[in-house]
């Protein structure tokens, strides 16, 4: 799967110019999933999207 992400209001703020996030054996994980997974102290950007981005991505996929 992969997604572009434009900044703008709906997209996490380290978003700063047109992004290409190309994944493979994707899976869906709420925070606490994901934070069992990033190390303390790590550089890794973490925030979510809205609803509305996450759509519009599966729907371009």
């Amino acid at each position: 799967m992969t997604c572009i992400l434009s900044p703008g209001p709906d997209v996490p703020p380290f978003v700063i110019r047109e992004s290409v996030v190309a994944y493979q054996f994707a899976r869906e994980m709420d925070a606490v999933q994901l934070a069992k997974l990033v190390t303390p102290g790590s550089t890794i950007s973490k925030s979510s999207c809205s609803p509305a981005v996450l759509a519009k991505s599966n729907v371009e996929a």
